[in-house]
């Protein structure tokens, strides 16, 4: 906070611009006081102006015109009592560090002797203001279940803020917000160099204006990256009923040092249900026809310390509850296997087959989704069935396939619940790989899909440069409907695209347990007529998502 002494620059003028000549500008005007001298006589130099005043990191950065024939220039603020000197310069900017974000300050320059002791020149009366607004500072970069949360401090003054990501192109705007903290859940594509491997994304944060056009403060220019590798979040994969109660199996990802904690959500909140080192936990305090919800992270050995983070929204199972439709569509499916079943070519290919149940039409009746190992050029495709007046019907695509890589989201603005999904295209995990960005739409017989943009990545060993390739674009082609009815794109405005679709969307967490058809422990092909049975009564029991 600056400090106003009681000298003030004698004499304001009324006009902007003080004339004067070149006299003593020392004795008595030590560093920081006001200048104490009336001076009207005719300049030798050019008035200084101040052309920005502006809020950085540290600071606030005053820039002026340089003035032929000046020597040096001092830099000064406007106090309560008047003008206050600040500093002398050669340069033709300064940045004063000494400010409080949310307040508004006044400056002015003026050209000085070499030595200091006279001014050479005017000076600009009104000065130049600016409310300075402080750089906000990332305080946490940690890995949640959706992705990646930054955190930062509030900032006083500050009206929006607005995040950004860094790659080897530099920095890419993320997303705008009020609040203080934000997850990147993946949704806009980073590039980096072969030289780089794996990186972690480095992060940044500014202050904009309420409308985002204009900036109101700096940024921290190094940012700050997630320490150490993306976490690993422990989650169950699967949950089932079994003779006693219910079982959770849980997938791999338990940190080192670290042993599975186990919760069950009681009257809205989480209750600690158990420990362990296994992957599998059998929750035996169970009455039927009631629902339980269940998440998992992990601790340290000692239990005193958390390793993870977990699943907000938990897995729920809805135990041997009654429900008639339930009950007809799962004893169709059983006594009309051939009429459903995806073909098996084996496990070598990306996609393996299997089913699960997901209410693409949130009626509460979820459709079967039939997923066929490799599908179309190596793709997650699938075919969507519903059940209607004890027929399975199949719903119309014009590919017959939707793209099984699905994801639900409930719109804040239209208060309506959408499906997002993500194809992916590739001949095998190293060759070049492109991403399709699409809605679903069912409307209880139809499929449609619009695709919205798309990003190709060129492998190193298919490409001139030997590095990594990307381009974007606002469509996609292929075997798709509207193949060639798309452009190529820059990133910013395939982001662009992205923050349009996403911005107003909330992630509802939905689950939908898949059963594997081969190549797992627990398979269909390996099982008998009433696990068959009581896996796709457990598949309909556990679809779920977040309700608002």
């Amino acid at each position: 906070m600056k400090k106003f002494l009681p000298i003030a620059m004698a004499a304001v003028m009324s006009m902007s611009a003080v004339a004067v000549s070149a006299v003593s500008a020392n004795a008595v005007e030590p560093l920081n006081t006001p200048v104490q001298y009336v001076q009207v006589a005719r300049a030798s130099l050019a008035t200084p102006k101040i052309s920005k005043a502006e809020s950085v990191y540290g600071g606030v950065k005053l820039t002026w015109n340089k003035v032929n024939g000046a020597a040096k220039y001092r830099v000064y603020y406007k106090g309560s009592k008047g003008w206050t000197r600040m500093v002398d310069t050669t340069s033709t900017s300064y940045i004063d560090k000494n400010v409080s974000s949310g307040r508004n300050y006044t400056y002015t320059v003026r050209c000085i002797s070499k030595d200091g002791k006279k001014f050479t020149s005017g000076y600009d009366s009104k000065g130049k203001s600016v409310k300075y607004v402080a750089a906000p500072k990332i305080s946490k970069v940690e890995s949640v279940y959706d992705g990646t949360k930054i955190t930062w401090n509030k900032v006083t003054g500050a009206e929006k803020y607005r995040v950004y990501y860094k790659d080897r192109t530099g920095w890419n705007r993320l997303v705008d917000t009020t609040g203080t903290s934000v997850v990147d859940e993946g949704l806009y594509p980073a590039e980096y160099n072969i030289s780089q491997g794996v990186a972690n994304t480095i992060y940044t944060v500014r202050c904009i204006s309420k409308d985002g056009k204009s900036y109101k403060s700096g940024y921290d220019s190094k940012g700050k990256a997630l320490t150490g590798y993306k976490q690993s979040i422990p989650d169950v994969r699967n949950i089932s009923t079994v003779s006693g109660g219910i079982k959770l199996e849980f997938n791999y990802a338990l940190p080192e040092n670290s042993k599975y904690r186990i919760y069950r959500k009681e009257n809205g909140s989480w209750k600690k249900l158990a420990e362990t080192y296994n992957q599998y936990y059998t929750d035996k305090n169970v009455k039927a026809g009631k629902i339980y919800t269940y998440t998992v992270r992990g601790v340290s050995k000692n239990g005193k310390k958390f390793t993870s983070s977990y699943n907000p929204s938990g897995v729920t199972l809805k135990y041997k509850t009654t429900n008639k439709t339930r009950d007809e569509f799962v004893n169709y499916l059983m006594n009309n296997q051939n009429k459903w079943l995806p073909h098996d070519y084996g496990v070598g290919m990306m996609a393996q087959s299997g089913f699960q149940f997901i209410d693409l039409d949130f009626d509460n009746v979820p459709e079967l989704v039939v997923q066929e190992t490799g599908g179309t050029m190596c793709n997650f495709d699938a075919k969507v069935y519903s059940f209607r007046n004890g027929k399975l019907v199949q719903a119309q695509y014009n590919e017959n396939y939707i793209q099984n890589r699905l994801r639900m989201y409930y719109n804040k603005s239209s208060k309506k619940y959408e499906i997002f999904g993500t194809s992916i295209l590739a001949a095998g995990t190293m060759n070049d790989h492109s991403y399709g960005q699409f809605q679903l739409k069912y409307n209880g017989s139809t499929i449609t899909t619009d695709y919205f943009g798309m990003f190709y990545v060129a492998y190193p060993m298919n490409t001139a440069s030997g590095n990594y390739e990307y381009t974007y674009y606002n469509g996609i082609g292929g075997y798709y409907s509207g193949a060639g009815n798309y452009k190529k794109i820059s990133k910013s405005t395939y982001n662009d695209i992205m923050r349009s679709k996403f911005t107003n969307l909330v992630n509802v967490h939905m689950y939908s347990q898949f059963i594997y058809q081969t190549a797992t422990d627990t398979n269909w092909n390996n099982m008998s007529y009433s696990q068959r049975k009581q896996a796709l009564l457990d598949s309909y029991d556990s679809f779920s998502y977040d309700k608002y």
